[in-house]
C-alpha cells in the first residue's frame, strides 16, 4: 500500500533507537518521547549558580595583643637567668607567629573588594 504507515524494522543489535522517529511502532516513539525531555533537563544544567563572595574578616582578627608583663621572679641567680630567658624566647617566638598570621590575613582582606 502507497502511504500507508510501515512497522519500524529492528536492526540487528536491537537498537534502542532504532526507527523511533518517522514509523508506526508506537513502543518505540512513546520510549523517544519520555527520554527527550529528561535528555534537555539534563544538558540544561538546572540548578542554580552558586557565586561564592569574599567576605572581610572582623577587625578583632586583624590585631594582636602586645607582649605580656614579665612573671614575678625569685632573687638574682641562675635559676632566675634561665626562666627569664626561656620565658623571653617563648613569648617572642609567640609574638612573632601571631605577628606574622595577622600580617598574612591582613595582605589578604586589603586584596578584597569592598
Amino acid at each position: 500500500m502507497v502511504g500507508a504507515l510501515q512497522p519500524c524494522r529492528i536492526s540487528k543489535k536491537g537498537s534502542f533507537w532504532s526507527g523511533a522517529l518517522g514509523c508506526s511502532n508506537t513502543l518505540a516513539r512513546r520510549r523517544f518521547y519520555i527520554i527527550l525531555p529528561a535528555i534537555f533537563l539534563t544538558l540544561s544544567g538546572c540548578e542554580e549558580k552558586v557565586i561564592a563572595v569574599g567576605v572581610k574578616p572582623p577587625p578583632a582578627l586583624l590585631t594582636c595583643a602586645g607582649e605580656p608583663l614579665a612573671p614575678i621572679l625569685p632573687p638574682r641567680g641562675i635559676e632566675r637567668d634561665r626562666i627569664v630567658t626561656e620565658w623571653v624566647l617563648a613569648y617572642r617566638a609567640a609574638w612573632a607567629d601571631c605577628a606574622s598570621k595577622i600580617a598574612g590575613v591582613r595582605k589578604w582582606a586589603d586584596t578584597l573588594p569592598d
